[in-house]
C-alpha cells in the first residue's frame, strides 16, 4: 500500500514537472531565456488596465552584417548580449520579450521621468557590456507611453516601433541622439 502511494505521488510529481517544463518552453525564447511572443500576447491585455504603461522597442543594429560576415553564431552572441543588457538595466521594473528579431520592454505605471531613468540605465549597461566583452553592441530604440487617446495596446507598441525605426534611420545617417 505504501509503495503504491509513493509510486502514485511520484507519477503525479513527474506529470506536474512536465507541465511546468512545457509551459516554460511555450512562453520563453530558447536563445535568450526572455519571454517570447506568446507571453507578450498574453501580457499586453493586462497592461491596458494599468496606469500609464510604457513600451520600449529595441532592434540590434548591424545584426544582418554580423550574421552574413561572421556567421549566425556571431549574431546569436549579439542577441544574447542585448538580452543580458536589458535584464541588468530593466530588472524587476518591467518585462522583457524577444519577438522575432526585436525586443520589447513593457513597464507598468511609469512617468516620463521614470522612463528616462530606465533608458539611461539601458545605455549605461550597454556601454559596460561593450567594455567588458570587447564588442560594439548597438541598437535602435523607440519609446511610447500610453495616453488617453490609445484605443488599444497595439497603438502603444506601434508608436514605439515607429520611433525605433526612426532612430535606426538617424543612426545610419549619423544623427542619432543617445540617452547619456
Amino acid at each position: 500500500q505504501v509503495t503504491r502511494t509513493i509510486r502514485q505521488y511520484l507519477a503525479k510529481s513527474r506529470s506536474h514537472l512536465k507541465a511546468e517544463v512545457y509551459e516554460h518552453l511555450a512562453f520563453t525564447d530558447g536563445l535568450t531565456e526572455l519571454n517570447n511572443r506568446l507571453s507578450f500576447e498574453n501580457d499586453i491585455n493586462e497592461c491596458i488596465g494599468n496606469n500609464r504603461p510604457a513600451c520600449i522597442s529595441i532592434d540590434l543594429n548591424n545584426l544582418k552584417r554580423a550574421n552574413d560576415t561572421m556567421g549566425h553564431s556571431a549574431g546569436d552572441v549579439l542577441i544574447r548580449g542585448i538580452a543580458t543588457v536589458l535584464r541588468e538595466a530593466v530588472g524587476k521594473d518591467g518585462k522583457i520579450y524577444r519577438i522575432g528579431g526585436e525586443f520589447v520592454v513593457l513597464i507598468h505605471d511609469i512617468t516620463d521621468y521614470g522612463i528616462e531613468k530606465v533608458l539611461k540605465r539601458i545605455e549605461k549597461c550597454r556601454v559596460k557590456y561593450n567594455e567588458e566583452n570587447n564588442v560594439n553592441l548597438d541598437f535602435a530604440k523607440g519609446v511610447s507611453l500610453y495616453t488617453e487617446g490609445d484605443t488599444t495596446f497595439e497603438n502603444l507598441v506601434a508608436r514605439a516601433d515607429a520611433e525605433m525605426y526612426r532612430d535606426k534611420r538617424l543612426t545610419k545617417k549619423g544623427r542619432r541622439d543617445d540617452y547619456e
